[in-house]
């Protein structure tokens, strides 16, 4: 199942807008834009539709939210707010995902679905109605007419909602649906202690630490279960006893050794993956380093025992809790702590929400962060980020970014009361594209991309050797080929955005002694730029060439390069038997952004290892 869009209505400073995550599973999606500019109201509306540290899945009755509803209403009319907030989201099943539910609902509760009149889209809807600024009441709605029959009848018909067989088909639905999972900054205050017994805790985000720690020890290759192996040993010894007697008893029992036991083996899984990502993402060695759990029981307020795990790291001999360490290590120990063990939705996958990831690591950190969400996405779970630095964008994710704007693209926002001050927030989230084209002059309000991608990169950027790109297709598909099929090709595609506009970076190349060569295609713009560069710049013929010079005579443009089993499984993709330039951009794009469900054609592979080959060859001479 896959979340197809989401639709926000009425949340605090959003009027109205739509996010369309319309890559393939397992896809990127990136908030860009300023300060104060609404990403995190975007993150925190999502996460409200479906909030699911405590397992509720998007389809049940009730939502939770752990923020007051009432905050959620419109700052411009918390004074009389008598309308709705909404958030809506579009659901696309797929046609075995049907067959699966009706088949269940037949072995399991003894009626049948019309699985050909089943809609494979349909939408779900969290409402939250308001009068007077007070807060009414919180329904969801689905705009579901599932046909079904039981017993002895021939014809299918509609269920009613209240039915038990609406219920079942509701709550079958809802172990599909993807786990919305949000990441705000206070979890990445890692606490001193996580109280993993029963019992209301005043540690806070304690909830979000304990589901996480619980799913860990599941991901050992002997699973081990946090309640039975650590819990329940703590509890079960002598639960009636004061505690200094009780702890003369725990000391010498076989459980301590039991649970101790197994912490040992969980501090070893969760150091390996922490501390070696840790080592990948700043390249330094940390031999010398690994996390030791500890566990504490203590007597509560009304005498029952209460069990603690605390983290910290040894450091040779020396030991620091985790909320000694620096900043950008806190972070990340939680970040991977809260994405390598959460065990999201098996059949749905999940939706992780991450806001300004990585901002207090250094910018080489940032920009490995960007591999580790690739790996955290693993062709199934999407991953929607905000950020404001240059470092976390990714030119290859061009296609599901998003720029979030607050009120109209200029330096102010519009004020809606001129006698209360009143900010008339209007928070939209435009995809890249499309806000580009309408916004051009508003450069402020996409600069990191601008920085990303149209400016020279400085000194400390440009030191590798550079292969530059007349086009986005060029781009799009030569980097699929690195990814997919040849990942130590030493070759950086660079895109141009134009053959004539690629004189200010070659130049810059050439002052660093940097190699480099420009791709052109075979047509007349191509033909013209070669001409411009070669009399106008101090390069020799080796930097500048054209596909047809490689490839042969009939290959104009890189799309030539695609075979026809790779375009017709495009087509296939957009219900098309005519594969256009826009369908062959996108599909690359997604293959880059998320899953590659492209097919292995040996033709289109091996013109583009011929081509690669070529390239790598005029840099090397």
């Amino acid at each position: 199942m896959k979340l197809k869009s989401f639709k926000i209505r009425n949340y605090r400073g959003i009027l109205e807008t739509e996010l369309v995550l319309n890559g393939n599973p397992g896809s990127i999606y990136t908030l860009v834009g300023l300060n104060e500019s609404g990403k995190t109201t975007i993150l925190e509306a999502l996460n409200n539709f479906s909030p699911d540290m405590d397992g509720i899945h998007a389809m049940a009755q009730e939502p939770l939210s752990s923020t007051p509803i009432e905050s959620l209403a419109p700052k411009r009319e918390k004074h009389n707010f008598n309308d709705d907030i909404t958030i809506e989201a579009k659901v696309q099943m797929t046609g075995e995902e049907v067959q699966n539910l009706a088949n269940e609902c037949k072995s399991e509760a003894g009626f049948q679905i019309d699985a050909d009149q089943f809609p494979l889209e349909f939408s779900v809807t969290r409402t939250h109605r308001f009068g007077n600024s007070d807060h009414q009441e919180s329904i969801t709605c689905r705009d579901l007419s599932p046909l079904i029959k039981k017993g002895r009848a021939k014809k299918f018909s509609e269920v009613d909602e209240s039915s038990e067989e609406w219920q079942e088909i509701v709550r079958k639905i809802g172990h599909l649906f993807p786990r919305i999972v949000y990441f705000p900054t206070f979890l990445f205050e890692f606490p001193e202690r996580i109280q993993v017994s029963e019992g209301e805790s005043e540690i806070e985000g304690n909830e979000h630490f304990r589901q996480v720690i619980e799913d860990a020890p599941e991901s050992l290759n002997d699973p081990l279960d946090l309640q039975t192996h650590i819990v329940d040993r703590v509890l079960r010894v002598e639960p009636d006893t004061p505690f200094v007697q009780w702890f003369q008893i725990w000391m010498q029992s076989d459980e301590r050794e039991q649970v101790d036991a197994a912490l040992i083996r969980l501090s070893q899984k969760i150091s390996s993956e922490v501390f070696g990502r840790w080592q990948e993402v700043l390249g330094s060695d940390l031999n010398n380093k690994e996390l030791v759990i500890e566990h504490r029981t203590e007597d509560g307020e009304n005498g029952e025992r209460i069990v603690y795990l605390m983290f910290k790291v040894k450091d040779g001999y020396s030991s620091f809790k985790i909320s000694e360490r620096s900043l950008g290590f806190r972070w990340f120990f939680c970040f991977l702590l809260f994405t390598r063990f959460f065990r999201g939705n098996e059949r749905g996958g999940s939706i992780f929400l991450f806001d300004e990831p990585a901002s207090n690591l250094h910018s080489k950190a940032q920009s490995r962060i960007l591999d580790l969400l690739e790996v955290i996405a693993d062709g199934k779970n999407d991953i929607i980020y905000s950020t404001h630095s240059h470092h976390l964008i990714n030119p290859l994710w061009l296609e599901t970014t998003f720029i979030v704007a607050n009120g109209e693209p200029a330096d102010t926002l519009k004020v809606a009361d001129p006698e209360t001050g009143m900010e008339d927030a209007d928070i939209k989230a435009v995809p890249y594209r499309t806000f580009v084209g309408q916004h051009a002059e508003k450069g402020h309000y996409f600069q990191p991309i601008p920085d990303r991608l149209d400016v020279a990169p400085s000194k400390l950027e440009a030191t590798h050797r550079g292969v530059f790109t007349e086009g986005k297709s060029d781009f799009y598909i030569l980097n699929w080929y690195k990814k997919h099929h040849e990942p130590d090709l030493p070759l950086d595609f660079v895109p141009i955005g134009g053959a004539t506009n690629g004189s200010a970076l070659m130049s810059l190349y050439l002052g660093l002694c940097t190699d480099f060569v420009f791709l052109l295609d075979g047509d007349g713009a191509g033909d013209q730029a070669k001409s411009g560069y070669l009399e106008n710049l101090p390069i020799s013929q080796g930097h500048v060439v054209q596909l047809p010079e490689i490839l042969g005579g009939k290959f104009k443009t890189i799309e030539n390069a695609i075979g026809q089993d790779m375009r017709d499984a495009i087509g296939g993709k957009h219900g098309t038997s005519r594969t256009t330039k826009r369908h062959i951009q996108r599909a690359f794009s997604e293959a880059l952004s998320g899953s590659n469900d492209l097919p292995p054609d040996e033709l289109t592979i091996g013109n583009l290892e011929t081509l690669c080959n070529a390239l790598e060859n005029r840099l090397n001479a």
